[in-house]
């Protein structure tokens, strides 16, 4: 059973009647254009767009904390240490060509060098919030600056660059995205989540304390979704069933195509979605300033998205099919029979209601990206790294849509969900993205 994700054109004439009237933001907003490198880029040693040359390092920096770690960061912390560095970049980008209004930092610049103030401004961040991988950035800032004779516009550029990081690292002082919190397990039974992995905490329940960055944890709770339906269910039963069949490890029904298409979503959902939003922007060869925006928009939209969802998700604490499927004399439903045999193809270890790959990749990623270039014909390759049997890495799409599709069912396939969530999170996301795309990264 395919899910079917359409474009919402009233959503899309909404948006564009509101942003024509200027009543998006308090301010008139322009029709977006996307360009093609039209502006004077100043560049990195390597040649290349240093927007995206730093939101690659970046991420690289990000997703090991520590040189030579074996263990990758987990999502959470992740997405929302990239928005807080991309933020800044695009603050810093919007102060320099004020074709933008900032997101946060007030402040005025001019006549600076852009890749002075950009590097600047992401390596104080990187450098202060992820000191493990401290020779990894030195190196990447010193490849930057030494490329840029010194000048008057490089000092006031580095100038720059400091004064709208020490802005952000104020601002996310108290992020909570590197503390500990103990999680509690409730009363177990029929539909309550357990640790999918032995002696181990469930991952990322400090999302729940972590701040947003568009609005407050206690409006986190306005972009749930309503709860998982009850397990007496013809729904539940009708999904729960999908997953026993298609997304079992020993499974007879799932085709190769379909292994292979859930193989391919098995990669930590950080590392994926940011590079292969790096490869998008560099394929579109976005210019400096639309490249800021891009990666602010989208990050910021995956870090909202990823703390409301993983806040629902302990709202929550739905019990995942590894669990739901052996343990179906449990539930009070008389279409589900236990399988005491089955297991999943993949495993994660935190409460399965609303998907994750529901509010990330079929949600967030897919429709920012989808508002910011405006359209669901957008052409993608995207690849997919260090998955054990993975034979298909890499997959091209020209429809947001069809990406959508394949990610949802890839999760059914890998036995992780059932196909509500997948529609959860995903509605769930597509509220908060418009909700980002309503109110930041206007034009002036």
């Amino acid at each position: 059973m395919n899910a079917t994700i359409t474009t919402n054109p009233l959503r899309i004439k909404l948006l564009a009647a509101l942003a024509g009237a200027g009543l998006l933001n308090g301010c008139m907003a322009e029709p977006e254009e996307i360009t093609e490198d039209t502006e004077d880029t100043e560049v990195t040693a390597a040649g290349s767009n240093v927007v995206i040359s730093w939101a690659g390092t970046a991420y690289d920096a990000i997703v090991r904390p520590v040189e030579e770690a074996t263990t990758l960061r987990s999502l959470g912390p992740s997405m929302m240490l990239m928005a807080q560095v991309q933020l800044a970049v695009y603050d810093t980008m919007a102060t320099i060509t004020r074709d933008y209004y900032p997101f946060s930092y007030q402040g005025t610049a001019y006549d600076v060098d852009r890749s002075a103030a950009v590097a600047t401004a992401a390596y104080r961040i990187l450098r202060t919030r992820v000191p493990g991988r401290g020779a990894f950035l030195d190196t990447a800032y010193a490849s930057t600056m030494n490329a840029l004779p010194p000048s008057s516009k490089k000092t006031r550029g580095t100038a720059l660059g400091e004064a709208v990081a020490s802005h952000y690292l104020t601002l996310r002082a108290n992020d909570n995205i590197d503390a500990t919190y103990a999680w509690t397990q409730p009363t177990t039974g029929a539909g309550v989540f357990e640790p999918t992995v032995a002696g181990a905490q469930p991952v990322d329940y400090k999302m729940v304390f972590v701040p947003p960055f568009t609005f407050s944890n206690a409006q986190s709770a306005s972009f749930f979704p309503p709860a998982p339906p009850a397990l007496t269910t013809s729904q539940y039963a009708t999904a729960w069933d999908e997953t026993r069949r298609l997304g079992g490890a020993a499974s007879t029904t799932r085709t190769e195509a379909q292994k292979q298409l859930a193989l391919w979503s098995g990669e930590n959902a950080f590392r994926w979605s940011l590079r292969n939003l790096v490869a998008l922007a560099t394929a579109k060869r976005l210019d400096t300033m639309q490249s800021a925006r891009f990666f602010a928009f989208t990050t910021t939209s995956l870090a909202d998205s990823i703390q409301s969802g993983m806040a629902a998700k302990y709202r929550y604490n739905f019990w995942r099919p590894i669990h739901s499927i052996p343990r179906a004399d449990l539930d009070p439903n008389g279409a589900t029979t236990a399988d005491t045999t089955w297991a999943p193809l993949l495993n994660v270890n935190h409460p399965e209601y609303p998907a994750g790959h529901g509010f990330t990749g079929a949600g967030a990623l897919v429709e920012s990206v989808r508002a910011f270039f405006r359209t669901d014909a957008v052409s993608w390759t995207l690849d997919t790294v260090g998955v054990t049997g993975l034979t298909q890495t890499t997959r091209s799409y020209t429809s947001l849509s069809a990406l959508a599709r394949d990610i949802m069912d890839a999760r059914v396939y890998a036995g992780l969900h059932y196909r509500f969530s997948l529609e959860a999170g995903r509605v769930q996301a597509d509220r908060i993205v418009d909700h980002v795309n309503a109110n930041h990264f206007r034009r002036r």
